[in-house]
């Protein structure tokens, strides 16, 4: 079964229902007929994601539903066309009722409208229903596909991330010469310890820095990184580094805590800019 919420702000009627208009759409498209539903709504409507996901992709399509956005969820995709403009972009998570685009007709609409498809699909966002309508299913169709409108009034919004911790490089460094030992530092940045034994070090569990399991990239450009400044940092071997005392810390999350989501967040973006 197929969960989904509001897609836009309003009530607004369907104007061409799914499978219709075979002949329009063989020619066009080569399709049996309509692969979705089309909404007749008034331009700049606020279009909603039917469910969480991420943005598998965002284009321009002129010779059929103009700008649009495609959403995976769990088991399947939605798809978003003949839109204004878009609010997201590829790989972003989004959540069920989020604001992703305003409506308009983009694309071959003869009317400012919304075109809104749903297709059986793997986690990589890849099409597994094979039919005369690209992939696509009837939205409607209530042995597969549960709508749970709400009337929204208002798009639902992220909740709010805690604010980032970000410190230069020599603050880092002092910081981190405070919570490690000194010399398990060095050798990491020099490569002659693992990035596991470096965090077991810091008295840590190891934390996957990664969004995919199998992916190392993340951590190898934060060894990269690190080792751009294990010149820099030879200099505290042998004396006592300079320690700020005033840090803009959070209440009530605790200095090592600080310090690992400083190494996350500062340093992976740093990196993008050395």
């Amino acid at each position: 079964m197929y969960h989904l919420n509001d897609i836009f702000i309003g009530d607004f009627p369907v104007s061409q229902y799914f499978a219709a208009n075979p002949e329009v759409w063989n020619a066009r498209h080569g399709l049996q007929g309509c692969p979705g539903l089309i909404f007749k709504c008034p331009t700049l409507t606020p279009i909603l994601s039917a469910a969480p996901g991420y943005v598998l992709e965002t284009g321009f399509d002129s010779a059929g539903k103009g700008k649009f956005i495609v959403i995976v969820h769990d088991g399947f995709l939605t798809t978003y066309g003949h839109l204004n403009d878009i609010l997201v972009q590829a790989n972003d998570q989004v959540i069920g009722g989020q604001l992703i685009a305003h409506s308009n007709q983009s694309g071959l609409a003869e009317f400012p409208c919304l075109f809104f498809g749903l297709a059986p699909c793997d986690k990589a966002g890849t099409k597994t229903e094979k039919n005369g309508y690209d992939g696509y299913i009837d939205p409607l169709n209530d042995n597969l596909v549960e709508w749970n409108i709400q009337g929204l009034k208002e798009p639902v919004t992220k909740p709010e991330t805690a604010e980032k911790f970000e410190i230069d490089s020599k603050e880092y460094t002092s910081l981190t010469t405070q919570a490690t030992n000194l010399k398990m530092i060095i050798n990491f940045l020099k490569k002659e310890t693992t990035f596991d034994d470096y965090i077991k070090e810091i008295g840590m569990s190891p934390v996957d820095l990664t969004t995919n399991p199998n992916d190392s990239t993340v951590s190898e450009k934060v060894n990269d990184y690190l080792s751009k400044i294990a010149e820099e940092m030879e200099q505290y071997e042998e004396e006592e580094p300079e320690v700020k005392t005033e840090l803009p810390l959070a209440k009530e999350e605790s200095f090592l805590s600080k310090l690992w989501h400083g190494f996350k967040e500062f340093i992976i973006k740093s990196d993008s800019n050395h």
